[in-house]
């Protein structure tokens, strides 16, 4: 027996004015398989989108970080706060905007081969055109916005740039990484689940803004974003080689968000690990 098709236009909202976890479920799960159908250009096109919009959110975080520095100095967790109150516009219209994120991609398409709706080679399959559209997206802005413009090549926001990069990369070790990348994109995937619950505009930013904040301000591993910040840097001048990125960064960072993604959807998944019915219905 076939699974009944979900239909967005038939669904009606719980009386709290949001969709349920379930209905939640059913959104992520029609959003899946609606991607996987979608065929390799419309998915790069998507994802190329969805590197710049974040990139974007990016710079504007290392611009306000870049000119606090005097105030980093003395207090750091003000600056990390700084940084991090901006930073969430990206994904906001990320997912106003339906473009694609390789993190969020992490956790929609663990759901639906899981779920039995897209076959297990979807994942993969989403992962790279994913990672590769974000990646080119993300290069072009620093390219384009970042050094083009010159709005970042002077000091200090060069020396905040590179700085912030090798903190990224270079400081910690490759499994403080993964670990800081699992943390990451559970708060991503948390954020974009509680976007898609919400029916409203502004219950959408506001359901997404504060898990982003917090991962930012944390100094969690966004494998997309570091593809912005740590690129930026090389082109400003940073001593970090792109095979050394590549293996310090992008891969802790690919395969730590990938379990983030997936630690928060196997609860979803899986009947009675979270007593969702006791939540929302009392019993």
């Amino acid at each position: 027996m076939s699974t009944p098709q979900y239909d967005p236009a038939l669904a009606v909202p719980s009386q709290l004015g949001n969709w349920t976890p379930s209905q939640t479920n059913e959104i992520w799960l029609h959003a899946g398989s609606k991607r996987y159908e979608a065929g390799a250009l419309k998915a790069l096109a998507r994802a190329f989108v969805g590197g710049v919009l974040l990139s974007l959110g990016g710079i504007f975080s290392l611009l306000l970080g870049g000119g606090e520095v005097a105030l980093s100095a003395t207090y750091p967790g003000v600056g990390k706060v700084f940084s991090a109150m901006v930073f969430p516009f990206g994904l906001i219209m990320i997912s106003l905007n339906g473009a694609d994120l390789a993190t969020s991609n992490m956790a929609i398409f663990a759901m639906t081969v899981i779920k039995g709706r897209t076959p297990w080679w979807s994942y993969p399959q989403a992962m790279a055109y994913s990672m590769i559209g974000n990646l080119a997206g993300s290069l072009v802005t620093a390219g384009a916005i970042g050094v083009g413009t010159g709005i970042l090549s002077s000091d200090p926001y060069r020396s905040y740039v590179i700085h912030a990069a090798v903190l990224k990369c270079v400081t910690p070790t490759w499994s403080e990484i993964l670990l800081r990348a699992v943390a990451c994109n559970f708060l991503v995937c948390v954020a974009v689940w509680q976007g898609t619950m919400a029916t409203d505009v502004v219950s959408k930013i506001v359901a997404i803004y504060f898990p982003v904040f917090t991962f930012v301000a944390c100094g969690f591993d966004h494998v997309i974003a570091n593809m912005l910040s740590i690129p930026l840097a090389m082109m400003l001048g940073g001593d970090i080689k792109v095979g050394y990125y590549i293996w310090k960064s992008m891969i802790p960072g690919f395969l730590g968000n990938c379990i983030g993604g997936l630690i928060l959807v196997l609860p979803l998944v899986c009947e009675g690990l979270i007593p969702f019915r006791m939540i929302w219905y009392g019993h």
